[in-house]
């Protein structure tokens, strides 16, 4: 659902949505000549972000964003932790995320 709307957006360019298993194997085939710039993580549970860090080493120059964040401190922290440079409230519209 979040996939369809975000390709629905004409300044965006979704380059492919994958979970983070997936995502890894195809990260090299991605990232050539590719340009991705954001990896957007869903990150409702701690556990989501435990791949993060990989993907960040095959896509060098991206940013993280994490989403759907609980906004505690520890979830705030944890996504820091895990290597995003921002985060979305599990509460933010479609427009605020983008």
């Amino acid at each position: 659902v979040l996939s369809a709307a975000l390709a629905r957006r004409p300044e965006l360019r979704l380059v492919e949505a994958l979970d983070a298993r997936a995502a890894r194997g195809a990260g090299a085939e991605l990232a050539r000549g590719a340009g991705i710039e954001v990896l957007l993580v869903h990150a409702e549970t701690r556990d989501a972000l435990q791949g993060l860090r990989p993907l960040l080493h095959v896509f060098p120059g991206a940013r993280a964003v994490a989403f759907a964040v609980d906004e505690s401190a520890d979830a705030v922290l944890g996504c820091a932790e895990a290597g995003a440079t921002g985060f979305v409230s599990r509460d933010a519209t479609l427009d605020e995320l983008v």
